[in-house]
């Protein structure tokens, strides 16, 4: 709605936010019955609420802004009811259209996905005509599918997989996941200024260090374990070990304070022996695939395992 300008949309959806979500609402039922092939008008219901904005911040109501714009001839308000010819709502597919098509072409490159055979389309868009034919029409050697449903099958597909974690075997990581870490600083490291600093014990040491545990991308299996990691405590008399999980959206993070880093949760390893000091071993490994993500820590003095949760809430 370029015809009304930013500041009234921006002023509309602050001061009139119900209406401002029924156009959405309204949209949204609309754009799963546009096709490439259709040529009659599309109507969207305009509050009265949007005219009378105009009115006060340019002077003029909805009908004459529109009649005044680049949309003059293929955009009509008769009433409450926007009337939008065929081809001006099919360009507002074209670029998400575009960036969906072009995601899933890097996708089908990647090793993990080679012998693909088919698309399962889901989420609300995937009933769009307009994004199924384009998708049939890039992928015509891939067998293209649209559940019934295709808003709810990612919501169906959370609860079965809730009652029934073993429906699905393998998954693959959306992101980067890891803890927050420290080390010695031994002359080598390349860490910048700022990340080296001194510790309780006035020992140089290496901050906000992102320890990768499973890289976006990487397929997961249901509890398969990733490859251990060795932590120790920073002084002696440490009595219990706290780390921070973060995700990334990135595949080789080096430092939690990255951009595209998130601190997601957290888990403590309980010290009860303190003998051993800043010597005394742990070994990590994560465990996915399930509904939640478990640690699995060696105490590699005793030998004991334990299974850790991991507190998401904060």
């Amino acid at each position: 709605m370029s015809f009304s300008g930013p500041e009234v949309i921006m002023k509309f959806k602050n001061k009139h936010t119900d209406d401002y979500i029924e156009i959405f609402r309204d949209f949204e039922i609309k754009k799963r019955q546009i096709s490439p092939t259709k040529q009659e008008k599309v109507t969207i219901r305009m509050p009265a609420s949007l005219s009378t904005l105009c009115i006060d911040m340019r002077s003029n109501d909805l009908k004459s802004l529109i009649l005044q714009s680049r949309f003059g001839g293929k955009v009509k308000v008769l009433s409450d009811k926007l009337k939008v010819d065929a081809d001006v709502v099919k360009e507002f597919f074209g670029p998400t259209v575009r960036n969906i098509i072009d995601h899933v072409a890097t996708l089908l490159k990647e090793p993990s996905v080679h012998g693909c055979a088919a698309i399962l389309m889901v989420g609300g868009f995937s009933a769009s005509p307009m994004l199924q034919e384009s998708v049939q029409a890039k992928f015509r050697n891939l067998r293209v599918i649209v559940p019934d449903d295709a808003g709810l099958a990612v919501l169906k597909g959370a609860v079965i997989f809730g009652h029934e974690p073993t429906a699905i075997t393998e998954r693959v990581c959306k992101y980067t996941y890891g803890t927050g870490t420290t080390h010695q600083y031994n002359g080598t490291c390349e860490h910048p200024e700022g990340k080296v600093e001194s510790d309780k014990n006035g020992n140089l040491r290496c901050y906000n260090i992102f320890s990768i545990h499973a890289r976006s991308g990487q397929s997961v299996k249901l509890n398969e374990e990733q490859p251990e990691q060795i932590y120790r405590p920073v002084s002696d008399d440490q009595t219990k070990i706290g780390f921070k999980i973060y995700s990334s959206s990135t595949a080789h993070p080096h430092f939690i304070t990255e951009e595209g880093c998130s601190l997601i949760g957290e888990f403590t390893i309980p010290i009860s022996d303190t003998s051993l000091g800043s010597n005394h071993a742990f070994g990590t490994s994560f465990i996915f695939g399930g509904t939640e993500i478990v640690v699995k820590v060696e105490d590699k003095a005793t030998g004991e395992v334990t299974l850790e949760s991991v507190n998401f809430l904060g």
